[in-house]
């Protein structure tokens, strides 16, 4: 006699927990494997501005911390940041290390969205492995400031996942709501995700187009009353700030006007986000920002056919998540193209990610459908060959040679422990011979106020003077 239909279920799930279990562990290795690179990199840029502010007094409940009015708003990253200091000093290797634990957890927040939306067990893992394995994620493992495109696209997953059970009640509606604003909280890119909430209850709901839209929008208004209330909040708070100026402020007030300053540069982004998206093999980071090879934006434009062409034929057959997935990547990528002046950052990518990730899974499941199990194990290790290899040829790239960015920093330390060996408190550090962005990639010089642990130090970047 078989088994009871319930005993024989359980013992399937049992094995397919413990096989999915054994698959993001070894993920999580190839992933170490592949941006063992970033893991390297010391603390530059950005990174002593968020160290130096979480080791002042009661920096936790600060108005810098939880200032809405200012340009830009990451408390979620501070807090975390000032966390990981607590528990490691200035190590940079643990912060780099829980930055790969995110990425991480990152993938296991894509497989269970993916399985939501319908997708088998071998598409959630193919979801899973993009996500992982982006070679965007070498920039953010090693760039301690920009793990706030980790935060979001946690919290955004994690509110998709939310949205993606087929009852809504208000419980749920009321945590979807909760993670956008923390979503918020972590970066700004996060006011689409009421839109993109809106394509995940797309793929869920039944009945036709119009009927499937008008659903979703009524399921996901919480998530758009709390994104409108908090950017609403925002400028409230800044309009206060500019009737009453600051002249401590560190950070600049929220403007309005950022977004006509920045469309003279959206052609540019719009450019890099969708090489960005396709994991490139080869990169570059400069002064002027990204550069790519033409042999890899040819790889990307043929990618990017392949997943619309296919996204397409999926749909005509009645499956939406490919082309939810396209959809999610070309929505949020508008923040930082339209948003976001001057050079495109590697890590910008960010919560378009997922978007892509879903798109491929959903592609590479329709692939494996005809195959046994022999042919479906190898087109899972040729799979993950080509991500891991991608990935790491890219998120090397961008490090190899270091780019001033990183290795300036190294120069001023080395500059300045050899002029001011032990420095009084609240004394002037004059960084001789210095470049017009040495306050930027020195944080307007926290490194060296963090180099010594003395908040009260001045920095002077005295330029070369011939």
């Amino acid at each position: 006699m078989g088994e009871p239909d319930g005993a024989g279920g359980s013992a399937r799930d049992v094995t397919g927990r413990g096989s999915d279990v054994a698959f993001f562990g070894a993920l999580g290795v190839l992933a170490a494997l592949v941006f063992a690179p970033s893991l390297k990199t010391a603390f530059f840029a950005d990174d002593f501005g968020y160290l130096a502010l979480t080791r002042r007094p009661g920096w936790w409940h600060s108005g810098t911390v939880w200032d809405l009015s200012a340009q830009v708003v990451r408390p979620i990253t501070i807090l975390a940041v000032g966390v990981q200091q607590e528990l490691f000093g200035l190590r940079p290797l643990r912060f780099h290390v829980v930055g790969l634990g995110l990425v991480l957890l990152g993938g296991v927040l894509g497989f269970v969205l993916a399985g939501r939306l319908g997708l088998g067990r071998f598409g959630a893992r193919a979801t899973a492995a993009v996500l992982v394995l982006h070679a965007a994620n070498g920039w953010t493992v090693m760039w301690t400031a920009s793990t706030s495109s980790l935060y979001v696209v946690l919290l955004s997953l994690a509110a998709a996942v939310v949205a993606a059970a087929v009852h809504q009640g208000r419980a749920r509606r009321a945590a979807v709501a909760g993670l956008v604003v923390l979503a918020l909280l972590a970066r700004d890119v996060a006011i689409v995700l009421p839109a993109l909430l809106v394509l995940v209850r797309m793929v869920v709901v039944d009945g036709p187009p119009r009927r499937r839209l008008r659903r979703a929008v009524l399921d996901t208004l919480g998530a758009w009353v709390a994104m409108v209330a908090f950017v609403g909040i925002r400028f409230a708070a800044a309009a206060f700030a500019r009737a009453h100026p600051d002249p401590d402020r560190l950070v600049p007030v929220l403007d309005g006007g950022s977004f006509r300053r920045a469309l003279p540069d959206s052609p540019r982004h719009l450019h890099d986000l969708f090489v960005l998206g396709a994991s490139p093999v080869r990169m570059r980071m400069g002064p002027t920002g990204l550069a790519f090879p033409w042999w890899t934006v040819a790889i990307a434009v043929a990618l990017w056919a392949l997943v619309v062409v296919g996204a397409v034929l999926e749909a005509r057959r009645g499956r939406w998540v490919a082309a939810a997935g396209v959809a999610w990547f070309a929505v949020a990528i508008v923040p930082p193209a339209f948003l976001q002046a001057e050079i495109t950052y590697v890590n910008y990518v960010d919560l378009a990610v997922p978007g892509i990730a879903l798109a491929v899974g959903a592609l590479a499941e329709r692939i494996a459908e005809p195959l046994g199990a022999p042919g479906r194990r190898g087109l899972a290790a040729a799979g993950l060959l080509v991500l891991a290899l991608a990935a790491h040829h890219g998120a090397a790239s961008v490090i190899r040679p270091r780019p001033d960015i990183i290795s300036r920093a190294v120069e001023i330390e080395l500059q300045v422990r050899a002029d001011y060996p032990d420095p009084a408190p609240g004394s002037t550090i004059v960084v001789r011979d210095a470049r017009p962005e040495d306050p930027l990639w020195t944080s307007n010089g926290d490194q060296i106020r963090l180099l010594y642990d003395d908040p009260t130090l001045v920095v002077v970047f005295e330029p070369p003077s011939g």
